[in-house]
Formats: structure tokens, sequence, C-alpha cells
């Protein structure tokens, strides 16, 4: 799994997240990053099975957590976690229809650390991570696809080492 950690070569700036639970019925939890800076974020979704994660895109602040029901009780639902627009999903067994995890209504963090945003309580459980990265750590390709750049992707530990083979080998970059 993908442990709280701060990376080690990444630039150091407050963020800061501000949001708040939508009316019911809905379970949707939207919020806000903002920094001195520009940034990109990282969405990391963790179950005893597996950890995923997705960037964000760039220039996109939105942090969104939404549970959605599978079924009519809505104790089966998806979990869907954001930052950016770019994130990943799971699905879970709640304890009640009404459950909502707990998040912070405003919370500060430093670029360049892996934070637990929220632990949804299910079966499997499901923490959320988040890592936010200063603009200028990052190099930026088409379509709004980045990457840390190379000259400080070989000092992270792994899976946030980005191999620059890749684009040597198709002439990109």
């Amino acid at each position: 799994m993908i442990p709280e950690a701060v990376l080690p070569g990444l630039s150091r700036i407050q963020v800061s997240i501000s949001g708040a639970w939508l009316p019911l019925p809905k379970r949707d939890w939207k919020g806000h990053a903002a920094c001195s800076e520009p940034f990109v974020g990282v969405a990391i979704l963790e179950s005893p099975a597996s950890a995923e994660w997705c960037i964000s895109v760039r220039d996109d602040s939105e942090v969104r957590l939404a549970i959605f029901p599978y079924d009519q009780d809505g104790l089966d639902v998806e979990v869907t976690f954001s930052l950016g627009q770019g994130g990943r999903r799971w699905r879970t067994w709640v304890c009640s229809p009404t459950y909502f995890p707990v998040i912070r209504s405003s919370l500060v963090i430093e670029t360049g650390r892996v934070v637990t945003f929220c632990t949804v309580e299910g079966e499997p459980q499901i923490e959320l991570k988040a890592l936010f990265v200063a603009r200028r750590d990052v190099k930026s390709r088409r379509n709004g696809v980045w990457h840390i750049r190379p000259e400080l992707a070989d000092s992270l530990p792994l899976p946030f080492q980005v191999t620059t083979q890749v684009e040597s080998e198709t002439g990109m970059g």
C-alpha cells in the first residue's frame, strides 16, 4: 500500500482544501483546493485488495468524493474520489444509507506529501489519499498529461518514480 510520506526533492507549498457535503439525498462532497502557485494532484484509492491512482488534469482544483448506491437500500455503494477530474472508484458495503465519511471542512496540507483525505468505513474499508505537486516539479505533455520532472523522479520512492525511457524511445518529451 502507499504510506503517508513526504516525497524527497519535491517543492513544499501549502494547499488549502475546503468543501462540504451537498444536501441529502445525495452523498456527494464537493470541494476546492487553493495554492499560491499552480499545482496538480494525484487521487489515490486503497482497498485491502489494491491501490489505484489517477493524475489530475492541469489547472483544475476540484476535489470530490461521491458515494453512489448500487442497490435500493443504499448500502452497496460505489465510492468515487477525484482531484481535478482525475479519479478512481471502488465498490464497498456501508453500515447505513445515511453513512457519510468524516471529512474536515477545511484542511491544509503541503505539496510533495501523501496524506489521507478520509477513510470510508465499509466492507472493504477504503482509504482515500491525496498528493498535490507544484507545477514547477512536473513536466507537461500534450492533452494535459504530466509527470514528475526526470531530474526529480529518481529520488522518489516507488511507485512515484517515472522512467524517461519511453520518452527517449518515442522521441517525445
